[in-house]
Parts: C-alpha cells; structure tokens; sequence
C-alpha cells in the first residue's frame, strides 16, 4: 500500500536582500517588489528537490506565538501556510506494518483509557 508523509509549514516572501532582488530580476525578468511572492520560489525549489509536492498554500494575515493563524480580510500578509506530501518510503515490509499501526495525530492509542469527562 502507498504511503504518503505530509509538511506544513510557513514561509515568507521577502525580497528585501539584494540576492533575491537580484534572483528574481533574472529568473523573471521583472523588478522585484520587497514582498514579491517570487521570493517563496528557492524555498519551494529546496522542498522540491528533497521530493515534496506543494498541495495547499494559502496566505495568513499572522502567525501568533503558539503558531494559531488569525484571519483578517482588511490587512496585508506576505506570509504563506503550505502544506506539502512525499511518498514515504519503507526501509523493509517489517517498518511498513509498523506504520500501518500508528495511532491518528492527537488520537489516544486504542488500548489506551478514554480521556476523562468533563
């Protein structure tokens, strides 16, 4: 059976940094601006490269401290939340079992206790 691993993580568009308004002037034939979404390119490239496909990025308006996002439709956002997967790739048929057995994230294993009522 397929299996697949999942990313998700913020990125900026900053181009800011003369290497990047240069990299984009060059790739793109145009004059970056200080929050051109071209900047998000390299990084998407790198995540690429190691086999991650971009499924979802939408923009954020903030990321707070505990990394809750606040929507606000009145503001700017250079900042992008992506959500990316790759194949996951077993080392034998033994560890791809394993896997199959994983409890769900944020899910108490099944032979664990049921969490107390409130």
């Amino acid at each position: 059976m397929e299996q697949w691993e999942y990313l998700s993580i913020f990125l900026e568009a900053n181009a800011s940094n003369d290497e990047m308004k240069q990299y984009i002037e060059a790739r793109f034939g145009k004059q970056a601006k200080k929050y051109s979404p071209e900047a998000l390119i390299p990084d998407l490239d790198k995540l690429g490269a190691q086999g991650w496909e971009l499924l979802q990025i939408d923009p954020v308006g903030r990321v707070g401290r505990g990394e809750n996002i606040q929507q606000d439709p009145y503001s700017w956002t250079a900042t992008y939340f992506c959500v990316f997967k790759r194949r996951r790739v077993a080392a034998n048929a033994d560890e791809m079992l394993t896997n199959d057995n994983l409890p769900l994230p944020n899910m108490p294993p099944s032979n664990s206790p049921p969490p107390p009522k409130k």
